[in-house]
């Protein structure tokens, strides 16, 4: 996490100031015990950034067979059918095999 002043000069914020939520929906940053934010004037307009990294990695063996399919699937489709394409006109024979696919990786609310 990186932010920066109204004078344009950019801090790292120390990690130890901050644990991150990676196991809620909507992932978050919040103040670790007996911490506190930096007393700082943030710059106007991207005062703040976060640099987020995900996926599988370097190694595309790690991705899981399901999604790959998926976007085959997709991917074929496409070039079987190169005309213009309108939102949500894709077949629903390759919409539900898609959804049932990627449904194991699917985050959801309980």
């Amino acid at each position: 996490i990186k932010y920066t002043d109204q004078s344009g000069v950019e801090y790292t914020l120390d990690a130890d100031l901050y644990e991150v939520d990676t196991l809620s929906l909507v992932g978050r940053v919040v103040l670790a015990p007996d911490q506190s934010w930096p007393s700082v004037d943030l710059r106007s307009v991207n005062g703040i950034c976060i640099r987020f990294v995900c996926g599988y990695g370097d190694d595309a063996a790690a991705v899981p067979e399901g999604p790959k399919l998926a976007m085959k699937m997709v991917i074929g489709h496409w070039r079987r059918n190169p005309e213009a394409v309108l939102v949500g006109s894709i077949s629903k024979e390759v919409e539900f095999a898609v959804r049932a696919l990627l449904s194991p990786d699917e985050v959801m609310r309980v």
